[in-house]
């Protein structure tokens, strides 16, 4: 489970969109240690598609960090994941968050129709839930520009306060 995928077992949309990340011409402030998208490969999880299970409620439409951070706080068999995605017609990369259920499947009720690839990080709801009250703000956790990038800065270092293990995909990016 903890194996790299190797490109000829990710469907076509899932080796676009890797390869969309791992262009690295993305820009770096220079206070980053990292890009969010370097974070995300370096700590991201591929996860399947799935249709919504018919006990979980369709979020609000463009909500989708608040959305997922709501399932994974009701319910503590889900994780809270944030990454990108690509949609089943589209070619760049949407950043967005999610839920898994700890099989590899992406639990997204957010999107109306799944998207295609789900490249994301688990995170620890408790991690989550101090920081949302730190904060005052249900966020972003890749591109949290109002409290300077934590993540891409020295928090990003520390797996041990946010990861989340049993949220772990299908298999690492890097």
């Amino acid at each position: 489970m903890t194996n790299t995928p190797h490109p000829r077992r990710l469907s076509q949309q899932e080796r676009l969109l890797l390869g969309i990340l791992r262009a690295g011409n993305f820009r770096r402030l220079p206070a980053w240690k990292r890009t969010k998208y370097e974070f995300l490969l370096e700590h991201g999880w591929r996860y399947r598609p799935s249709r919504l299970p018919k006990h979980i409620k369709r979020g609000e439409k463009n909500e989708c960090f608040n959305n997922a951070f709501e399932l994974a706080l009701n319910d503590h068999s889900l994780t809270y994941c944030e990454g990108f995605v690509l949609n089943r017609t589209g070619k760049l990369p949407i950043h967005h968050a999610w839920v898994t259920d700890g099989t590899g499947r992406a639990i997204d009720n957010t999107l109306v129709e799944s998207a295609s690839a789900y490249f994301g990080v688990p995170f620890n709801t408790a991690f989550l839930c101090r920081y949302y009250l730190k904060t005052k703000d249900i966020t972003s956790m890749l591109d949290d520009y109002e409290h300077h990038w934590p993540l891409l800065r020295r928090l990003g270092d520390k797996p041990e306060k946010w990861l989340e293990p049993k949220g772990c995909g299908l298999a690492r990016l890097t």
